[in-house]
């Protein structure tokens, strides 16, 4: 909604933003439309380490917070495009800053993602900061939860053990930092719960409005 000026009716991709962040200003005629900014928390990780539980966990719950999956978006174009995911990545962070914007309350957004694919997109402007949340978990859990989940393709497996592994190994190097969440020995419930623990962390640094 923001691409377009309400002053100008002009369509720009890219966004320009004020000084202090708390307005989006059209490239064209200078109109600032005042936005409100709340922190975006990712959920990643690989499949069967339990992100999708985790999140779920999270859905049913009033807690302030408003979770999506972003596989309700995907497609396989996303991937045929070859840009490391990132109009896939741009196109969710302009539904959530709509979302923030509507809602009032910062978005939760479960799937597998990693930092680099959001570097250099204008629209993470809309927030205070996205954060990373990566749900791991050891070896011998992921593979119980692969053979629980019905996987049984050796190049799915190792693929889903490779990226569980890269999130230990990465977590510390990417930009932003992703903060690991093991959940080898966590009920849903506990896991949840510190989920929930770290979103409203960051929420008290970052979230003016809940001051």
């Amino acid at each position: 909604m923001l691409h377009v000026c309400p002053s100008c009716g002009k369509y720009s991709e890219d966004l320009c933003f004020s000084e202090d962040k708390n307005a989006v200003v059209c490239p064209v005629c200078g109109a600032g439309v005042p936005i409100r900014r709340q922190p975006l928390f990712w959920i990643t990780g690989a499949s069967c380490a339990g992100k999708s539980t985790v999140s779920r966990e999270l859905f049913l719950q009033d807690n302030g917070l408003i979770v999506l999956e972003s596989d309700i978006l995907w497609d396989d174009k996303w991937e045929a495009m070859g840009d490391n995911y990132r109009t896939y990545r741009r196109t969710w962070l302009r539904v959530c800053q709509n979302v923030c914007q509507q809602a009032g309350k910062p978005v939760v957004l479960c799937g597998c993602c990693e930092p680099s694919q959001f570097a250099g997109l204008s629209e993470t402007g809309f927030f205070t900061g996205i954060h990373f949340l990566a749900v791991v978990c050891r070896d011998e859990a992921l593979e119980r939860r692969m053979d629980r989940r019905g996987t049984t393709d050796p190049g799915v497996r190792r693929t889903h053990r490779d990226f569980n592994r890269w999130f230990y190994e990465n977590h510390r190097k990417t930009t932003p930092p992703i903060t690991l969440l093991d959940t080898s020995d966590l009920t849903p419930a506990k896991a949840a719960e510190q989920a929930l623990a770290w979103c409203r962390e960051i929420l008290a640094k970052e979230n003016p409005y809940e001051r």
